[in-house]
């Protein structure tokens, strides 16, 4: 035989022992048990059925039940559950704890005698140990009997050894029935034999050593082998009086069934150091980060109870968050300081305030002032392409396409970017004069704050920038969330005040004459009006020319030459200055007669009579390009003499010939003649010719807009259709009121003002709408077919032209068309490659199919064999309009639809979970896989966000059907949400939820498992399972039977629950761990190697 080394041989032999020791039944961990009876009330069932067979029933009668509230004790603890009470005959009910073969076994309770009227004055034991391994053989039984002397009101209580009345030794001073005592029992074993000792003590002092007892006895019979049980017996009605029993404690020690008293007030405290209870906004149906407290109470008299206000949620150490109220359970009237965590959970929109009160019966509550904010969804696309219009020296208006907020707040601030952003749950007062709304952070005033596009503001200063923010924001009164990322932004300088400039008046001996004003290339005249004199000059209103809103001058750009024209019937004798209210400074001006004009523009020249009659200008009229004297029309490039609105006969353009109609005119002719140009006759708006390199046009009727390029169109007329007559490039597109219809041409921009369900560019045909230089902002392309389905583009990627076309058909059919919107939208880049486009898609609930679920809709893309999921957010209802936005990450263009089916890699057929204890399986299986790379497992609990838990291979590209399976094992007791996470090879993914919330219950026994791992090092999971809520012990131990930790010591919840157990501190060894809850009590083993 193989010998051992002494080393060896003692390790082993240490091991074998301290097993031996740890786990021998004759051996206890301190307290025995505790007893606060805090079991379900009721009239019928006994205690054993109420216990779920904590207590053991022994034959039939009455039964020991279990009633409502407690009996209370000055200076002891009150009870945390219920109390018992019987006075019948017939049942029993004993309890079983670790034997004890040495030393002395103490129980303690609260006892009340309500009645002795049946008992008799020899009377009968209610309570006693039993012996180990039997149900019969009692020791230290507590004896009542009537005090005869007084009749029914008092009685006597004693200590057995055993059970024979005449061994009974009594205490001298009798009990008064109605009248609650602390009583405490005991059993001495000594060595030997008819030498174990008994005493009874009534009402000793709390805490401290042990006093001496009011009576002791010794008993002369047979050792017991050992105390394993506590008796609670009823006789017969003469031997058993009405009583009521509470707080057992049994334990081997004094201190463990006599806790300390309670002096002083009953106080709790609560710590809010680092406390922060103003928690902000947050959305509905989420979350906020938790803040931290600690309570604690002294001198308590009950637990202390911990109640959250509507919209917070509570919790200690790692337990999930809940709505419901917490117990800290108090131990000899302390609860030491224990942290509470509170976190702001809000079921709906608005501030919320209130105290999280914790409290405890006879002490001032502690109250926690907590806040928040319940906040409506944030938009997931910005406000976009802030312009000007109708500027001014104090006013100008604001237009923006609006994002897929429900409101919008504009910003403006004076000489510097907007600076400083709304704030969340926070309602701005807008005022559309400036610096009469609310102001945000300096200088940044509210003027806007609705549903609109557009705002007028006054107030401004002239020659001022002025910078605009603007924002797109959900809900309302307290619940708005503001988008913040990316506000659309842009400035504008406004004009200088107005001022007076003179023209010298040129004085003549003619009728007729014509004065000239040339106003410079960086000024502008919006808004004057000629004076059409019917007198001279000199009489007829001073000579003063006003500013009006007259159309005709509503848009003067820098460069025009203006003809100003005396009617005067006879000449103008009186050499007086003229004055001309102009909103500028430093304007040129000049008057002749005769000999040629030069105009330095390559914009608009607009020519004016002021009279009734013909306006001619003798000599020629030059253009100079560039600013170069001497350069005549040409009939190639452009400018041309343009003439608009002629009628009949009352021509509006002609060159010394009466029947010449010319429609587009370039000079040549009129260069030659003898008096120049003349023009038609009236003080009105068909009086007036343009020369013209870039065309700016408005249409407030149905037209054909000729092929070509303009530096602005506009389309305002209620209900028109402009068409195009063929491809059309244009700097600026306004949409106001009407369509533009593009048929088979292609329309180019550089940017588009406006455009909603009553004004938009319609892709009737196979024409295009392209839009240049899309880059890192949303740009809104406003097109529609027969309804407005607008698109949203952010390129975050490499700038490039986009053009898109919408088209009420879908060319590439889904698996169920029924379930898509009937609508493509089909896009295009000029340069593929290097965008990275986010895509925003509008249309309304007419266009849908008839079996659209909106939670399900997707955006597809079409690449040529089958349609690819885009991620995207959920959609937005706004109002029977929808719209849906990617996630970013488009980097090729095609055909987009918006569809339920047909568009992802993976057709799942079914996805389940089966619960088995805290165990979940899911399984689910795909129809068909497209390039599926596989499938994480992702899991969401009400105290974690998703976190991935695993992963199961696809089945790359396949038509067959496929079942996978994924088990969660070693859950904690709550709540679950699954969602798959499906990925395909070139990393794009698409989500499936389960439907179903999932949720482990509790357990139907006590159970410890063994460690996991095991060796270990150094860490190690041990789980355990509750099937009812108590106070959990769970400490390690190492060989000798220290303790080296103290794991859980609280009261817990039922459920199944998983610890992790670090011994980096610790040595390499064998250790054992055991846990206590009630009467359940176990031991096991586990070795760290290092």
């Amino acid at each position: 035989m193989r010998k051992f080394t002494s080393k060896s041989h003692l390790f082993l032999l240490t091991i074998g022992l301290t097993m031996l020791v740890l786990l021998s039944a004759n051996v206890s961990f301190g307290q025995l048990f505790t007893e606060p009876f805090n079991y379900t009330a009721s009239p019928t069932n006994g205690l054993s059925a109420q216990s779920s067979g904590a207590w053991i029933r022994l034959n039939t009668g009455d039964s020991i039940l279990v009633e409502s509230g407690n009996l209370t004790y000055t200076g002891f603890p009150a009870s945390t559950g219920n109390r018992i009470t019987y006075g019948g005959a017939g049942s029993e009910n004993y309890r079983v704890f670790t034997n004890q073969a040495t030393g002395t076994v103490y129980a303690s309770f609260l006892l009340k005698v309500n009645s002795v009227s049946s008992l008799n004055t020899t009377g009968g034991y209610t309570v006693g140990f039993v012996e180990n391994g039997s149900t019969t053989n009692y020791a230290a039984t507590v004896w009542l009997r009537n005090n005869a002397a007084a009749g029914t009101t008092q009685y006597n209580i004693g200590i057995n050894p055993r059970t024979t009345a005449a061994n009974t030794a009594w205490v001298a001073t009798p009990l008064d029935t109605g009248t609650t005592y602390l009583i405490v029992m005991s059993y001495q074993i000594v060595a030997g034999t008819t030498n174990d000792i008994v005493k009874i003590w009534i009402n000793p002092a709390l805490g401290g050593s042990e006093p001496a007892a009011n009576q002791t006895a010794t008993n002369t019979l047979t050792d017991l082998n050992g105390i394993q049980k506590i008796l609670l017996r009823q006789d017969a009605a003469a031997t058993t009086p009405v009583l009521v029993m509470d707080e057992m404690r049994v334990g081997v020690a004094w201190s463990e069934v006599t806790p300390s008293e309670i002096v002083g007030s009953a106080t709790v405290t609560t710590d809010l150091t680092g406390f922060t209870g103003a928690f902000g906004g947050v959305v509905v149906g989420g979350s906020s980060s938790s803040s931290s407290y600690t309570v604690s109470g002294a001198n308590l008299t009950s637990d202390i109870l911990i109640h959250p206000p509507t919209g917070f949620e509570i919790r200690t150490g790692a337990n999930p968050f809940s709505t419901s109220d917490i117990t800290l359970t108090q131990s000899g009237g302390i609860v030491n300081s224990t942290t509470i965590d509170v976190r702001f959970t809000p079921t709906g929109t608005g501030s919320v305030s209130g105290n999280v009160v914790n409290s405890s019966t006879g002490a001032p509550d502690a109250n926690v002032p907590v806040s928040g904010n319940g906040l409506s969804a944030q938009p997931t696309v910005q406000s976009s392409n802030v312009t000007f219009a109708s500027v001014g020296s104090n006013s100008f208006t604001i237009n923006f396409n609006a994002g897929n907020g429900t409101n919008r707040i504009v910003l403006v601030k004076s000489g510097s970017a907007v600076d400083a952003n709304p704030v969340n749950g926070v309602s701005y007062t807008a005022n559309s004069a400036f610096g009469s709304g609310t102001q945000i952070g300096t200088g940044n005033y509210v003027v806007y704050n609705g549903t609109e596009t557009s705002v007028s503001v006054t107030g401004l200063s002239g020659s001022t920038t002025y910078y605009v923010a603007v924002l797109e924001f959900n809900g309302s009164a307290g619940s708005e969330n503001y988008f913040l990322t990316s506000p659309a932004t842009n400035n504008q300088l406004t004009l200088e005040q107005i001022t007076s400039v003179v023209i010298n008046k040129y004085q003549n001996s003619t009728p007729d004459g014509v004065e000239l004003l040339v106003i410079q290339n960086n000024l502008d005249m919006r808004g004057m009006i000629i004076k059409d004199f019917s007198g001279s000059m000199a009489t007829d209103g001073g000579g003063k020319f006003q500013f009006t809103t007259n159309t005709l001058w509503s848009s003067v750009p820098a460069g025009t030459l203006i003809v100003l024209r005396n009617n005067a019937t006879a000449a103008d004798s009186v050499a007086d200055d003229y004055l001309v209210d102009v909103g500028l400074t430093n304007t040129s001006f000049f008057t002749n007669l005769g000999g040629t004009f030069d105009i330095a523009t390559t914009e608009v020249v607009m020519i004016k009579t002021a009279g009734s009659d013909p306006a001619g200008v003798n000599g020629c009229i030059h253009a100079l390009a560039g600013g170069t004297a001497g350069t005549f029309f040409t009939s190639a490039p452009t400018p041309k003499l343009i003439a608009t609105g002629t009628s009949g006969t009352n021509f509006f353009v002609y060159a010394n010939n009466t029947n010449s109609v010319l429609a587009d005119y370039n000079g040549t002719d009129a260069t030659g003649g003898a008096t120049g140009l003349t023009f038609g006759t009236g003080n009105n708006a068909s009086n007036t010719a343009y020369i013209n390199s870039l065309r700016n046009i408005t249409y407030t009727a149905d037209g054909v807009i000729p092929a070509g390029s303009y530096s602005s169109i506009t389309i305002n007329g209620s209900g028109i259709v402009v068409t195009l007559g063929g491809n059309v490039t244009i700097g600026t597109l306004t949409l106001i009121d009407g369509f533009l219809e593009l048929g088979t041409n292609d329309l180019t921009v550089n940017s588009t003002v406006g455009g909603n369900s009553s004004t938009y560019v319609r892709t009737n045909g196979t024409g295009k709408l392209k839009i240049n230089n899309v880059g890192n902002t949303f740009i809104a392309f406003p097109i529609g077919n027969t309804s407005y389905n607008q698109v949203l583009i952010n390129n975050a990627g490499t700038v490039d032209n986009f053009s898109i076309n919408v088209q009420n058909s879908i060319d590439n059919p889904t698996i169920d068309n029924n379930q898509a919107v009937q609508l493509q939208w089909n896009i295009s880049e000029d340069v593929p490659g290097g965008s990275d486009a986010t895509l925003n898609f509008r249309w309304p609930g007419s266009a849908e199919g008839i079996n659209v679920n909106h939670s399900l809709l997707k955006i597809g893309h079409f690449t040529g064999g089958n349609y690819v999921e885009v991620p995207s957010d959920p959609i937005v209802d706004l109002g029977g309009i929808y719209t849906i936005s990617s996630t970013g990450g488009v980097t090729s263009f095609s055909p987009f639809i918006i569809a339920n089916q047909g568009i992802a890699p993976v057709e799942l057929s079914s996805f389940t979970s089966i619960v088995t204890r805290n165990t979940v399986k899911l399984n689910w299986s795909t129809i068909s896989e497209i390039n599926n790379s596989g499938f994480d497992i992702e899991r969401k609990s009400v105290t974690s966000d998703w976190t991935k838990v695993s992963n199961v291979n696809g089945n790359g590209t396949s038509n067959n059907v496929h079942t996978y399976t994924y088990d969660d094992r070693n859950l904690t007791t709550g709540k679950y949400n699954y969602r798959l996470k499906q990925i395909d090879f070139n990393g794009n993914y698409k989500y499936y939820q389960l439907t179903n919330e999932v949720e482990v219950g509790i357990p139907n026994k006590y159970d410890l498992s063994q460690n996991y791992p095991n060796p270990f090092n150094p860490s190690t999971t041990i789980n355990y399972e509750l099937p009812k809520s108590n106070f959990v012990s769970l400490k390690i131990y190492d060989m000798m039977g220290r303790e080296v930790a103290n794991l859980v010591n609280q009261t817990q919840d039922a459920g199944f629950y998983s610890i992790k157990f670090d011994a980096s501190k610790l040595s390499s060894g064998i250790y054992f761990y055991k846990i206590q809850a009630a009467d359940f009590s176990a031991v096991k083993k586990l070795m760290l190697v290092k």
